[in-house]
């Protein structure tokens, strides 16, 4: 396969939101039972937070603390845009130790 082969993601986000932490939540289990959303895809390295660090990170954001970092989903059929047949998984790109 060449590298011109290789279908292309989208080049870059159309949508994105700033929310609370418990809609994020809600809204990503809802993606994951309505829509499909992969949060562990073949390509993450799957949950490797300790309880520890799960714990250290939650109290860093109570404090207020930010951490500056995006999460990023893909999903480029996103408003029906992706032709039939091509890629279409809906996964989580990156923060996935952050969202569990």
């Amino acid at each position: 396969m060449k590298f011109r082969d290789i279908p292309q993601f989208i080049s870059h986000g159309s949508y994105q939101v700033d929310v609370q932490m418990e809609y994020l939540i809600k809204w990503i289990d809802e993606m994951v039972r309505e829509e499909g959303l992969q949060l562990c895809p073949d390509f993450q390295r799957g949950h490797v937070w300790t309880e520890e660090q799960q714990v250290k990170y939650i109290e860093f954001v109570l404090r207020g603390g930010k951490t500056g970092k995006t999460i990023y989903l893909n999903n480029p059929n996103w408003h029906g845009v992706q032709p039939n047949g091509e890629y279409n998984d809906f996964v989580c790109v990156d923060g996935l130790q952050r969202i569990t």
